[in-house]
Formats: C-alpha cells, sequence, structure tokens
C-alpha cells in the first residue's frame, strides 16, 4: 500500500519549498521528525522488487534491487564519453549534479589500489554467487517524496558506476545498499534525517511494495500483531548486515533438533551468525540446521510415494508432487519469542529442470553465515530502528 501524497495549493506553496530546499534552512525541513520518506518498489510474484530511485538533476529513475545485506549502491552507467544513455543505463550526462570521485579525493575508499591521484577512484562489488561488479565511485543528487507529497534533494551520495554490462543482469540497474554500514544509502538518508528507522515491505505478489525511512510513526497506520527481535551489536560482522539471534527452528510443527551453538556468531573468528538479507533470494542454513529440515522433508515426499532429490546444495522434486495445503509449514524462532513463518508459496522456487521445483533453502558453511532470504521476508512488513537496536515485522500491512 503506498503513501497517498498531499499535493500542493498553490505555485506560493511550491516556491516556498523551493527556496527552503536551496537555502541553509533545508536541514531543519530534513530533519523533521514527523517526516517519512518513500521509495516504491515494483515486481513480480517470483522477486524481491525494484526499488525506483530518482537519481541526478533532473531526475532519472533507476531500478535498483533492495539489500539489506550490501553497503555499497552502485548502477550501470554510460561510460563517461557517450552523450545519449545506454539503454538500460543512467546517463551520467544528463545530470547537473553528477561529478566523479578522483583517487587523491578523501572520498576515494581505496586510493592505495590506484597509480595515480588523477585517475578515477576504482569501484568493485564482489557477491557469493561470483557476479563481481568493476566501474568507479561517483556522487549524485537523490530526489525522495515525504509522505506529505513534498520533494527532498539530498546531495552528494556516493555510488558505485559500473561500466561492465552482464548479459545475466536484466531487470535492474543496479543495487540499493540498505545495510546499516556507514556507507550505505540507508545511513545516508539516515545522517541527512538526524537519525532515522527504516522500513521495506513486499506483497506476496511482489508488486505495489516500499522502502521508507524518517520516522517509523508515520511508516503504516497500526502496528498491531507487531513482533519485535533484538538486533546484535558488537564486534566486526554485526556492523556490516541485520544480524538477529535465532533460537529455533520448526518444520510441520516439529522442532528440529539444531544445538542453539550453531546459530551463534564467533566474534573472535568473525564469523557465523543469521543475518536479514533482501538482496539473496533463497535461505540458507548450515550443519545441523540444515540436515535436520531437508530429512523432514524428504521425510514428507516419502510419505507421498514421490521421489525427492538434492541437487545443487538443496532438496528438489517434481513440481506436480508440490501441494500447497498438506506441504509442511516451516517457521523460525528468534531469541524472544517471535516466530517467523514464511508464506506457502514462498518456501519452494522453480526448479532448472523443467517440471521441478526446489525448497528455498539451501546449505552453506557456518563460517558464512546463515542468511534469511528475501522469500522468506516476502509478504511481511520489516522495520528497522536504529535507536532502539530493534527489527519489528508482522504479516501484511493492516
Amino acid at each position: 500500500m503506498a503513501l497517498s501524497p498531499i499535493p500542493f495549493t498553490s505555485a506560493r506553496q511550491l516556491l516556498s519549498l523551493l527556496l527552503l530546499l536551496s537555502s541553509s534552512s533545508s536541514l531543519a525541513f530534513l530533519q523533521s521528525p514527523s517526516r517519512a520518506f518513500e521509495l516504491l518498489i515494483s515486481g513480480d510474484d517470483s522477486s524481491m522488487g525494484n526499488a525506483a530511485l530518482r537519481l541526478g538533476d533532473p531526475p532519472q529513475t533507476v531500478l535498483l534491487l533492495p539489500d539489506t545485506g550490501s553497503s555499497e549502491t552502485w548502477i550501470f552507467c554510460d561510460n563517461f564519453t557517450q552523450t545519449q544513455a545506454i539503454s538500460g543505463h543512467y546517463n551520467t550526462a544528463a545530470s547537473s549534479t553528477f561529478s566523479t570521485v578522483h583517487c587523491s579525493s578523501p572520498d576515494c575508499p581505496n586510493a592505495e589500489a590506484c597509480s595515480s591521484p588523477d585517475e578515477l577512484c576504482p569501484f568493485t562489488a564482489a557477491y557469493a554467487d561470483g557476479t563481481v561488479v568493476r566501474g568507479f565511485w561517483i556522487t549524485d543528487t537523490v530526489t525522495l517524496t515525504s509522505d506529505d507529497g513534498q520533494e527532498a534533494r539530498f546531495k552528494n551520495f556516493k555510488l558505485g558506476c559500473g561500466s561492465l554490462v552482464k548479459d545475466e543482469v536484466e531487470t535492474v540497474n543496479g543495487v540499493l545498499g540498505l545495510s546499516p554500514e556507514p556507507q550505505s544509502f540507508a545511513s545516508f538518508v539516515g545522517s541527512q534525517l538526524g537519525g532515522a528507522a527504516m522500513a521495506h515491505y513486499v506483497p506476496r505478489d511482489g508488486d505495489g511494495g516500499f522502502v521508507r525511512f524518517g520516522e517509523a510513526g508515520r511508516f503504516i497506520a497500526t502496528r498491531d500483531e507487531m513482533q519485535y527481535v533484538a538486533l546484535l551489536t558488537g564486534g566486526v560482522r554485526p556492523a556490516s548486515s541485520f544480524f538477529v539471534d535465532v533460537v529455533g527452528l520448526f518444520v510441520g510443527g516439529e522442532r528440529v533438533p539444531v544445538p542453539e551453538w550453531v546459530w551463534a556468531m564467533d566474534q573472535d573468528k568473525n564469523e557465523g551468525g543469521v543475518s536479514l538479507d533482501t538482496g539473496t533470494a533463497l535461505t540458507y542454513l548450515a550443519g545441523e540446521a540444515y540436515a535436520g529440515v531437508v530429512s523432514r522433508y524428504v521425510r514428507y515426499f516419502r510419505g507421498q510415494g514421490s521421489p525427492a532429490w538434492e541437487e545443487d546444495g538443496g532438496l528438489c522434486f517434481a513440481e506436480e508432487d508440490y501441494e500447497p495445503e498438506s506441504f509442511p509449514s516451516m517457521a523460525i524462532e528468534f531469541k524472544g519469542g517471535a516466530r517467523l513463518s514464511p508464506f506457502p508459496e514462498n518456501l519452494v522456487y522453480e526448479g532448472k529442470e523443467e517440471g521441478t521445483a526446489c525448497l528455498g533453502v539451501k546449505a552453506t558453511s557456518r563460517s558464512e553465515g546463515f542468511i534469511i532470504g528475501s522469500y522468506f521476508l516476502k509478504g511481511f512488513y520489516w522495520e528497522y530502528d536504529p535507536e532502539r537496536l530493534t527489527v519489528g515485522f508482522r504479516s501484511g500491512l493492516l
């Protein structure tokens, strides 16, 4: 459900806002404790959706994957020599506020990789699936709309500008980094607002969702049935993602026997732990957790007289053997008693071979950490509060 902006009532009101944003008093507007800003999400029932970010001056809309597991925001750009935008790319030449970051700049995070201070500051984003995006760091203006219909411009946001196009990247212009790290888009907006909460919601059908920043009290109409989980702090890894404390796992209402130490983060080795990651589609479990889940679903299929097999680090089966009404549910229990029970359709995904489906859980090593991916998060409203160090969630918006 999108917010309903209140339109400008007069040209004078619009002029006053423009003067406000162009003056030093604009900081007071942005830091107002009673505002919320929104990015709309569009997509389908097979994805987390794409967030529509308005970048540059005048604004260009780029579709970015909202990723709570990434600190870097990056986009596919033109190659800095063209005056026309490449299809699907951000046209840097069309923005009056676009600027490159050079190796001599204090904003260059990896100047040690430069051979000359006059070079463009190199940007690299690497992901667990082997995807690597390379380019340069840039800065530009971001425009957001508040819940009362007013626009605010956030200047000098730093992001990566990728010049390498991969054929498999077809539906998004890049990634919107929403992790708690200082360089993420979420932290950037929060700093402009004098501290801010963040929320995201993608409906079960994938379309009509949002990412919101600002005053949490204006995000949704009611917080009835909200469940809250503490965000883990301290050490190194908790700052890089939204880590939570998991204490139990259930399949078909039956507790999977997993020792609590399996879920724990090893602060000394800087490994392990459980994070909420909208940028990763599937959920990844290790050790006793993964083995326990798979054994229960294998038992289910065996009872149905249907085959199931492990493939590519997960459990797959014939699509015709998946019956949502009887398929065992799954629930993740957090410390404090909150439970996340993913919707039935989000427990499985389409397999590589035609006519097959797979369980939306894959195996990983404990050192890599557990990930609760976007399929399991979908259909739930999620709200992150950096002051209270909590994340709250509930099924749907109403």
